[in-house]
């Protein structure tokens, strides 16, 4: 990203602030009817959580003419990733943000967002994943309803594909990653898809990852560069190979109860704000991603699989898919599949027999 973008981008956001600010601060002055706790794992620097200090705080406040205040805990502060959706359900804290892949905990639902080689651009997944405008969004709202007593507020990109970054030696193709033990997610799905590309996979908390890579305990992750750069990973793992294959889906919710138990206003309130949340992070995600790369094509090694490489990577997803068959609606992936022009991809999963 270049230094004329990056003020382009500051300008942007200044401008969002000034935007709202005013409105936000006039609002804060009244006495607050409804007191909301939020909690991320994520670091402050991840374009999310900009959006969360400069959009979705200060709007609900703006939103509610003062009638809602906003306690905003970031970077492990109250919880890490998983536990902050277990506060959740807890009724320990309001709002909680957590990867589909760490949603994999509390139910099936999520799996689908996880699976391998589903989502071919980041354009379509942050429009199929708007809870409140697409049939597939609207389709994981009501099933995280049901199956995790979970009210889900939004669905948005948060970083786009994952890439495999280790410690250890450069990786070109699957068998490169024989013996390297990588960190993953509590989703069964990235741990199938791990062991199936000949790694080892170690399940890991977020929070302690950068330690675990220094001691050896994990020797790698597979994650966004956005993530790779804000937490500088890349200095200790100065592999990192471009397999595509998972897109990060960051979700944020509230308990049934908690969200059933407000008042119309409020529901009317929050859902206006995180539909404005839903709105502008794609092209502020995207902006982080670029600037992401750019550090790490600095600092570190990025290769970029050849189209005969590539297709190995995809060629183990089959299998993975078919080790968590029954966690995933096969109608609901055909359809996404079919949507995108993937017959080939497709054709690989029916052959399996993951569909």
């Amino acid at each position: 990203m270049s230094h004329l973008t990056r003020i382009t981008v500051a300008a942007a956001l200044v401008a969002v602030m000034a935007v709202v600010a005013p409105g936000a601060s006039q609002a804060q002055a009244k006495k607050a009817e409804l007191h909301l706790v939020i909690g991320t794992a994520y670091g402050a620097k991840i374009a999310q959580n900009h959006l969360f200090r400069w959009i979705v705080k200060p709007r609900l406040i703006q939103y509610s003419g003062g009638r809602i205040s906003v306690d905003l805990q970031q970077q492990n502060k109250l919880c890490s990733e998983h536990k902050c959706i277990e506060q959740v359900q807890l009724g320990q804290i309001d709002i909680g943000v957590a990867s589909s892949g760490n949603m994999g905990a509390f139910g099936n639902t999520f799996d689908t967002n996880f699976l391998p080689y589903l989502f071919k651009t980041d354009s379509y997944a942050a429009k199929i994943v708007d809870v409140r405008n697409s049939w597939y969004g609207k389709e994981l709202r009501a099933r995280v309803r049901k199956e995790m007593n979970l009210h889900l507020l939004a669905t948005v990109v948060g970083g786009g594909f994952r890439s495999l970054d280790n410690t250890v030696r450069e990786v070109r193709v699957p068998k490169d990653l024989k013996g390297i033990k990588i960190r993953v997610t509590k989703s069964p799905v990235e741990f199938s898809m791990i062991k199936d590309w000949g790694a080892i996979p170690v399940p890991y908390d977020w929070g302690q990852l950068y330690e675990g890579l220094q001691s050896g305990v994990v020797q790698g992750m597979y994650i966004p560069h956005l993530f790779t750069a804000l937490r500088k990973f890349h200095e200790v793992t100065p592999y990192i190979t471009e397999t595509g294959g998972g897109m990060v889906l960051l979700n944020t919710s509230m308990s049934t109860k908690r969200y059933d138990s407000l008042p119309k206003w409020a529901q009317d309130v929050i859902e206006k704000v995180f539909t404005d949340f839903h709105a502008e992070n794609l092209p502020v995600d995207r902006l982080a991603s670029a600037q992401a790369v750019e550090i790490l094509e600095s600092q570190a090694k990025i290769y970029r699989p050849t189209d005969a490489e590539y297709a190995l990577w995809e060629s183990a997803a089959p299998k993975s898919w078919l080790k968590v068959k029954g966690r995933y609606r096969p109608e609901t992936v055909i359809r996404l599949l079919e949507e995108q022009g993937s017959t080939k991809f497709l054709a690989a999963l029916k052959e399996v027999g993951a569909l």
